[in-house]
């Protein structure tokens, strides 16, 4: 990672991320997502990693592909919202470490040998313990060999 200033961060991650007005995919091997997980987790103030945007695929049935995650700490409910093609995550430490669990859980818990990909879909419910009303549905989805490594 490189250092940006003394509260702010960015990276790349090897994630190809999606998104549709009422939605946004990210998905990516065991390892980048572990990694994403862990950047949740980080003490930072904000954080903007930059994602893989795969030439040849097209985003279907997305209207496009995010070019970067931006993770913005403060102390309240998760919000996913999208700023152009930025998909935005923001919300307290704590809240941010339970969206952490449940990525690296599904990452932890895949096994290439059985399917080719997996996913969860991270999305708000009545009095959701960690997700604001206003966020975009999220899937997370781990994948055995990335699309841009498909031949």
């Amino acid at each position: 990672m490189e250092n940006a200033g003394p509260a702010n961060k960015s990276c790349m991650l090897e994630i190809v991320g999606y998104f549709s007005p009422i939605r946004a995919e990210l998905e990516g091997g065991s390892v980048a997502l572990r990694e994403l997980a862990g950047i949740l987790t980080s003490s930072l103030d904000e954080l903007r990693c930059s994602l893989v945007t795969p030439s040849g695929i097209s985003p279907a049935p997305y209207a496009g592909f995010l070019d970067a995650v931006q993770i913005l700490g403060n102390g309240n409910k998760i919000v996913i919202h999208r700023q152009e093609q930025v998909l935005v995550i923001e919300g307290s430490i704590d809240n941010l470490a339970l969206l952490a669990q449940n990525i690296a859980f599904l990452a932890d818990n895949f096994d290439p040998s059985e399917a080719e990909r997996d996913h969860a879909h991270i999305e708000y419910y009545s009095d959701h313990y960690y997700l604001d009303e206003s966020s975009l549905s999220l899937i997370v989805t781990v994948l055995s060999l990335p699309p841009w490594h498909r031949p």
